[in-house]
């Protein structure tokens, strides 16, 4: 192995992004995978009680409107999925596939990746 410099380093890929219609809010949001940081509030709290609380995260940063802000802040997200919780639980699955935090994620984003 030799020394690195800066522009041997490829570009971080752009965060995955999608559209999703969500009958619940009237109309489609933009769903994006999280950040690492994001991704390590979220991993930190999963196995806990406080687990729910990385879902209102993780969708107060990755669900966004029409201009790409944030649609809700977490607070808002847990109130609002409280009322439409299958719904909230739908679009943290998004966030979470766009992610790669699931094992068959990370494989088939690797296996679609040309070497």
């Amino acid at each position: 192995m030799s020394l690195l410099k800066r522009a041997d380093i490829a570009p971080p890929t752009p965060l995955g992004r999608e559209v999703v219609p969500v009958a619940e809010l009237g109309g489609e949001v933009v769903v994006r995978g999280m950040t690492l940081t994001e991704r390590l509030v979220v991993t930190a709290t999963e196995g806990r009680v406080e687990q729910y609380g990385g879902i209102a995260f993780a969708l107060s940063r990755c669900v966004l409107d029409a201009d790409g802000e944030p649609l809700m802040s977490q607070d808002e997200w847990e109130a609002w999925g409280t009322d439409h919780v299958e719904a909230a639980i739908g679009l943290f699955v998004v966030v979470k596939r766009l992610s790669l935090l699931e094992r068959g994620d990370v494989e088939k984003k690797s296996s679609s990746t040309p070497s």
